[in-house]
């Protein structure tokens, strides 16, 4: 079984997401974009016909307004747009990181479902993971059944049911039964490094790979090969249903 080397396809719903919140932020927003796009015109116009001495005042403004544009776009027209761009590239990250397994491994990144997507899907030797990518730039922690940084919470839950749903749409696939396992990689801050809790593994994205490689065998490779087919064809159903 050939490993399937990552494709830009990870992090991408992500960064849709971003880009679609971006543009509505902006849109919402266009007088203040308007002003200024007015104020940045007004400066290449002073430094095109006024003196010297304005000419290097209007370069100075143009600079200081341009950085602010620039800031603003990148960040997706409001701060709170930067949560998908971090997630898109903590997805990318861990998707790099998954490009290091051997042939004996199968990965598909960023596969739609009713209720949002799976950030990968790996199958190997170790059994079945479905893995969500996370990327804080404050100390994450896991308390009682809740991943936390600072006032972002994410339920446990939600990783279990993400595994629960693979695990019934591969059996439906293949009407063989598998045990999938839920996988949280911390792009940050993780001091707990390597956590179990509640049938979810927590773990920082320097010892994933590490962590990955040590799971004991857990799958044929009829098997493997059996449940990888059964993710291409899932794969290739959603791509279908979000092109039509």
């Amino acid at each position: 079984m050939r490993l399937r080397r990552t494709p830009p396809s990870a992090g991408r719903s992500s960064m849709d997401r971003f880009r679609r919140e971006r543009r509505t932020t902006i849109r919402e927003g266009w007088r203040d974009w308007a002003i200024l796009t007015a104020m940045l015109a007004g400066a290449v116009v002073a430094i095109a016909v006024a003196d010297s001495w304005v000419r290097v005042t209007a370069a100075a403004v143009l600079g200081f307004l341009a950085a602010i544009a620039l800031v603003m776009w990148t960040a997706g027209g409001h701060v709170s747009n930067l949560t998908w761009s971090w997630g898109a590239e903590g997805e990318r990250r861990t998707g790099a990181l998954l490009e290091k397994l051997g042939a004996e491994w199968r990965v598909e990144h960023d596969i739609e479902h009713d209720r949002g997507n799976w950030d990968h899907v790996v199958v190997g030797p170790g059994g079945v993971f479905v893995i969500d990518s996370k990327t804080y730039h404050r100390p994450a922690a896991v308390v009682g059944d809740e991943l936390r940084c600072g006032r972002i919470r994410t339920s446990g839950g939600v990783f279990r049911g993400s595994a629960v749903k693979l695990k019934k749409a591969l059996e439906q696939r293949t009407g063989s039964a598998t045990w999938v396992q839920a996988v949280v990689v911390v792009h940050g801050d993780f001091s707990q490094y390597v956590l179990e809790h509640e049938k979810v593994t927590y773990v920082a994205a320097d010892g994933f790979l590490d962590w990955l490689r040590r799971q004991p065998d857990r799958l044929t490779e009829r098997s493997r090969a059996g449940f990888a087919q059964a993710i291409v064809e899932i794969a290739r159903s959603a791509a279908e249903t979000t092109c039509g």
